[in-house]
């Protein structure tokens, strides 16, 4: 098949904020690089930093035969093109070109990610370099060029328009074509296009290696056929984007940083005028400066790289129950709540009366094939910590006038297909009974008649051990315990009597911990049950359970300890999968066959990667089956999000029925004979927030 390869080099990474490409380098793969390639380029407006691409109306000559030239190569359906990382090529060359690439459109990214997963960079130079040697001189020539370029720009009495932020200098290398007007080398402009042409070839050569690699593996050429076919409906969900309100933006905006305010005014009261708790440096010194020298007197075991003692998350924890420590806390995820919003803002696209963002979205993004995104954090329900009021990112993603948000979401996925995998009766039981999985595995852990724990943990939960209850509730169940607050200074909470009420109030709820919990408005024990098993999935131990729980390195411990001994199988089969994975080379296969490397230091992460791998399969030839469907019929029904176990659609009010509901659904739950566990999803349609959703029963 003949094959061409192509690159553009663009004036950002967003053709929907107004990026376009400056050049364009289509080369023959048939032929060698000396003379089978063109480029063409065109200059940008150093103010605006617009590109004019083609004339409106009768074209002039030359750009009629360069038009001619785009159509005939990559414009042809009929032909082979190749790209490394092709959506945003074929993004910036419909939006700046009006040329639509069609046909078979090959993806060295995908390539490289569906061979080597583990590979330490998937940039297009970091390969080539690696497997071919291929210099990346001209990149560092370039990009110095460029930041003389820039200086010089700085100084011009009309200010041009520079990037700014992350990746700045290569967002303009377009200044080397004004070389004139800015008196800098004019061997550059030649340079920059001999760059582009550079990287045509890289990729030409790493298609030519991932290509064998591919066809002498089954199992490879299945993975990478699914990326490919899921790689245009990624560019039409990035196309379409999330319909977002800029007036709820700024509300949740003002309301989050409210908060912030409040939280940096109870530092200052604490620290002095003028704390800064975002610097580590101030922060050191007020926590671990002694009392009578000013400070908190706090100590840590953890060191930065320079040896200083820590600030970080994990520092902080085991101090989070000083007020000093909690506000830091709460001040940090307020500060990211306030990043979120302003990542909104920065990423939002006028349409009409309301706005959308597009967000870049990645389809091999992790190492195990789960989509990421940019934006990844940005749709979360919640930006908060343990016990801060939360911020409602979802809120201002809200559907037209006439459209809905269709919300797909699986129920505990991860979860269930660990539980099958490791062999874990009592979650299975609880599925395949319709019950609840954390319930009967806090029952099963700390739960029962004859548990020897459950007297103490329902006397903590109760709250013997303070003065006064917390809520109504717990002072009703004190009522019921005929429990006084004189008793907790008499006899304590590990006293018999205490023990004794506990065991009471357990037998009243039927000896179920989670009932007895709930009961007073808690679900310390389920939530605990779901935190150990997140972490035997991720395959962590003490210190991730520390985190996921806030809780200190015994009760961590303690906590893995109950899990081991209930559960061994959960155990052995992390131990078996090890041992098979160093006996293959350390590599895994998901249920689906997905090949998935995994590092020799980090043998722990192969439960993860064979269960979030699956997952990730399971989910993206989901989102296949109900494209499929949905393009063959008139609806106006379109996919536009995949958020961790979610799937979002875009409907119009009118095409959102039940029949269209319980197909989608069905094409979800069908695990193709994969996975024997019933993996449900739960349908909910959003009418006037994200953050608003309706169940729908079907």
């Amino acid at each position: 098949m003949k094959t061409y390869i192509a690159d553009t080099e663009g004036t950002g990474l967003s053709v929907y904020l107004g990026d376009r490409p400056y050049m364009l380098t289509v080369m023959d793969g048939r032929k060698k690089l000396d003379g089978s390639a063109f480029t063409l380029d065109r200059p940008v407006n150093p103010f605006n930093r617009r590109v004019q691409w083609f004339s409106d109306g009768k074209l002039p000559k030359w750009e009629a035969e360069e038009r001619e030239q785009v159509s005939d190569t990559i414009g042809d359906p009929t032909y082979r093109k190749v790209f490394h990382n092709a959506n945003y090529d074929v993004s910036m060359i419909r939006a700046g070109l009006g040329v639509d690439v069609t046909g078979r459109i090959e993806d060295t990214s995908i390539m490289a990610r569906v061979c080597n997963s583990a590979e330490p960079s998937f940039k297009l130079k970091d390969l080539a370099w690696r497997y071919f040697e291929f210099p990346k001189d001209d990149m560092h020539e370039i990009s110095k060029a460029t930041t003389v370029a820039r200086n010089l720009a700085k100084k011009q009495t009309q200010r041009w328009s520079l990037a700014q932020g992350n990746g700045a200098v290569q967002r303009d290398y377009w200044l080397l074509g004004h070389w004139k007007t800015l008196g800098t080398d004019a061997t550059f402009y030649q340079r920059l296009i001999d760059y582009n042409i550079g990287d045509c070839f890289r990729t030409w050569l790493l298609f030519q290696l991932y290509e064998r690699m591919i066809d002498e593996d089954p199992l490879l050429r299945e993975t990478y056929e699914l990326e490919l076919e899921l790689r245009p409906l990624i560019l039409r969900m990035v196309d379409r984007g999330l319909p977002i309100s800029y007036k709820h933006v700024m509300r949740e905006r003002v309301i989050i940083q409210d908060k912030l305010a409040d939280c940096y005014r109870r530092l200052e009261r604490t620290a002095g005028e003028g704390f800064n708790p975002n610097s580590s440096a101030q922060l050191r010194k007020y926590m671990y400066t002694p009392t009578k020298k000013g400070g908190l007197g706090l100590s840590t075991n953890k060191k930065t790289k320079g040896g200083d003692p820590s600030t970080d998350w994990k520092a902080l924890r085991p101090h989070w129950g000083i007020p000093f420590v909690w506000d830091v806390m709460q001040y940090k995820a307020y500060d990211k709540g306030t990043q979120v919003f302003d990542r909104f803002l920065a990423a939002m696209v006028p349409d009409g009366e309301r706005h959308r963002v597009h967000p870049f979205i990645n389809q091999v993004g992790t190492k195990h094939g789960r989509i990421s995104s940019d934006l990844q954090q940005v749709p979360n329900p919640d930006v908060s910590i343990k016990g801060t009021d939360v911020t409602p990112a979802r809120v201002p993603i809200r559907p037209y006038k006439g459209r809905v948000i269709v919300c797909a979401d699986y129920e505990q996925m991860e979860a269930k297909v660990f539980a099958e995998l490791a062999g874990i009766d009592v979650m299975l039981d609880a599925v395949a009974n319709g019950r609840d999985m954390y319930t009967d595995l806090a029952n099963e852990l700390w739960g029962g008649r004859n548990n020897p724990k459950s007297a103490a943990i329902l006397a903590g939960a109760l709250e013997f051990d303070k003065e006064e209850p917390s809520s109504k509730a717990v002072a009703e169940a004190w009522r019921e315990c005929e429990w006084e607050p004189r008793l907790s200074k008499e006899f304590g909470v590990r006293s018999s009597y205490a023990l004794d009420s506990a065991t009471w109030w357990f037998e009243l709820h039927g000896f179920d911990i989670v009932k007895s919990e709930k009961a007073i408005g808690k679900k310390t024990m389920r939530n605990r049950s779901k935190m150990v098993t997140l972490a035997k999935q991720y395959g962590g131990g003490v210190s991730s359970l520390m985190d996921l729980l806030f809780c200190d390195e015994d009760e961590a411990s303690e906590t893995i300890a109950d899990y081991d001994g209930k559960f061994p199988d959960a155990r052995r089969f992390q131990r078996k999968l090890m041992k098979q994975v160093e006996r293959d080379g350390y590599v895994i296969y998901t249920l689906w066959g997905r090949k998935v490397k995994v590092d020799p230091d980090k043998l722990y992460a192969c439960v993860n990667y064979l269960v979030s791998g699956s997952c990730a399969d399971l989910v993206k030839r989901a989102m296949l089956k109900s494209d499929r469907y949905l393009q063959m019929t008139t609806l106006d029904f379109h996919l536009m999000m995949q958020q961790h176990d979610e799937l979002m659609f875009d409907a119009s009010e009118r095409h959102c029925t039940k029949p269209v509901l319980r197909r989608i659904k069905s094409f979800m739950e069908d695990t193709e004979g994969k996975i024997t566990v019933p993996l449900s999803v739960e349908v909910s349609v959003c009418r006037e927030s994200w953050a608003k959703k309706e169940k729908i029963e079907l």
